[in-house]
């Protein structure tokens, strides 16, 4: 029985992935590449063939592998919309205490 070794992709970075916004000018930032990365999957449109990876936040541009959520005219990951909520509802806070 011959044990098939498991093959090595590259890291988006070495596969020289970058954010792009491919799916309309309203669409999240997500990593695209010519060449298979880790995590990859073949990805095809009448615009551009290729690899997509992760999604990437707008706000922090870290790829995120939970996903990204619409805040306003934003694409974010959990931790920056977290931010954003707490921001806003100390600011509320402040506003009201101002009244």
């Amino acid at each position: 029985m011959t044990i098939k070794k498991k093959t090595k992709y590259l890291t988006a970075e070495q596969a020289g992935a970058k954010p792009e916004r491919l799916m309309g000018p309203h669409g999240p930032l997500r990593m695209f590449s010519a060449t298979k990365f880790a995590s990859s999957i073949y990805y095809e449109s009448r615009d551009w063939n290729g690899f997509a990876g992760s999604y990437v936040c707008d706000q922090c541009l870290q790829p995120e592998g939970a996903g990204v959520y619409r805040v306003d005219d934003k694409w974010l990951c959990g931790g920056c919309k977290e931010a954003i909520r707490k921001a806003n509802k100390r600011s509320r806070k402040a506003s009201l205490v101002l009244q």
